[in-house]
């Protein structure tokens, strides 16, 4: 054999190799080998994480429902983590800057739980579960049971626990945690609320929130960041909180609260939306970090969705106040303004209209005019597919498309 059919099958089966190894890698999410070939097969195949994209050339303008909805799950599936301290997490796609203005000074990205991530997209599988195509239930399916492994893994005694200090520290779940995470603990367990009713895990979490001596919640009605050393109500622990509370008391579970339990619990729920509305009023949700504040205009569109259910029932003037301020973000044809697109920065204009799309969406029957302004930052968002999004508004679209039958 010559020097050049030798070089050219060599080629050709290096080529074979890497591309035949992809598409396994994708289509069945085949593991990769750690050999030194593997490595490179993993380096050919990597998608870019935390640029809010994912996986590439997926969702296109013009798609039919069906075809994004098989598309949005393999997105899904791709953003989930299958091993390692994330497992059963999702969030690959985070936007790691917008991500790094809510972190501490003393804390770093790497590990900090994707837990606003994972919550979305189990939220939204878990309810549209028996309507999927029998492939992608399956697949739904198996992205919910890893993500309660995940929140087990996590928190296996309910807390969810890091040191007051990151320095020298890389691995969110190592031994030497030595504070409670109240809002990442909430939120694992309105995640194992929604994947296991019959964990122990909420039940955990949610008697040591009915718990006075707990200190969790302040007097004000806002719940704290961490067990120690947070005296104030934080502005996401507060939201999960009334969204766990609301659950909780909504839906049939293992937990079925009754008597003096279902009393406290809708104390707790009504303080928690009463200090949510003090801060509406007061600042429009702006978040306040060590070197900054992030404006209501980026964190409200976040925060509606958490609460809003609740609101609807028992907030209303809160849920009317934070739409109406949401209309100012459009223009007379319901896309967002350059305002709000320069704003929202690298989110992006397919991000900045799917988060205004997910609150019009829940207030479709709330609100006079919110379904045409629902739908048509659907078809804007569908437009700029190509500028990116993440996992949690990957599931917010999924959940728009099926629950509200597009063609």
């Amino acid at each position: 054999m010559s020097l050049e059919w030798w070089l050219a099958l060599t080629a050709a089966g290096i080529a074979g190799t890497i591309i035949g190894g992809g598409i396994l890698h994708l289509l069945f999410q085949v593991p990769v080998p750690t050999s030194p070939m593997g490595r490179l097969l993993r380096r050919t195949m990597a998608f870019p994480v935390g640029d809010g994209r994912g996986p590439r050339s997926r969702l296109r303008p013009g798609m039919t429902t069906r075809d994004a909805t098989s598309a949005l799950v393999e997105f899904l599936r791709w953003d989930q983590s299958d091993e390692g301290a994330f497992i059963g997490q999702f969030g690959r796609s985070q936007r790691q800057e917008e991500e790094q203005r809510y972190l501490p000074a003393d804390k770093r990205l790497e590990t900090k739980p994707r837990l606003y991530f994972t919550g979305w997209p189990v939220f939204v599988l878990r309810r549209h579960l028996d309507r999927l195509p029998r492939a992608q239930r399956s697949r739904a399916r198996r992205m919910l049971e890893l993500a309660g492994r995940g929140m087990v893994a996590l928190a296996p005694d309910g807390w969810v626990r890091e040191p007051v200090s990151s320095t020298g520290y890389s691995d969110p779940q190592a031994p030497q945690r030595l504070r409670v995470h109240v809002r990442h603990s909430i939120r694992a367990a309105q995640i194992l609320h929604v994947v296991d009713p019959g964990s122990r895990i909420p039940k955990i979490v949610l008697g040591n929130m009915l718990d006075p001596a707990r200190h969790l919640q302040s007097a004000e009605g806002g719940w704290r960041s961490y067990d120690t050393g947070h005296d104030q109500g934080d502005l996401y622990a507060s939201a999960y909180a009334a969204g766990l509370l609301y659950s909780c008391l909504g839906e049939p579970s293992a937990l079925d609260p009754r008597g003096a339990v279902r009393e406290r619990m809708t104390e707790l729920l009504i303080s928690t939306l009463t200090w949510l509305e003090k801060q509406w009023d007061d600042n429009q949700w702006h978040y306040p970090t060590d070197e900054d504040v992030v404006s209501g205009e980026k964190n409200a569109p976040l925060i509606l969705p958490e609460v809003a259910i609740a609101c609807f029932d028992h907030r209303p003037r809160l849920a009317q106040s934070v739409l109406g301020q949401f209309e100012t973000f459009l223009t007379p044809l319901f896309q967002p303004t350059q305002a709000h697109l320069s704003v929202m920065g690298k989110v992006g204009p397919c991000g900045a209209a799917l988060r205004l799309g997910y609150a019009f969406f829940l207030a479709r029957e709330f609100r006079p005019g919110a379904a045409e302004r629902f739908a048509a930052l659907v078809e804007y968002s569908m437009q700029h597919v190509d500028a990116g999004y993440d996992g949690a508004e990957a599931a917010m679209l999924l959940d728009m498309l099926l629950a509200a039958n597009f063609p």
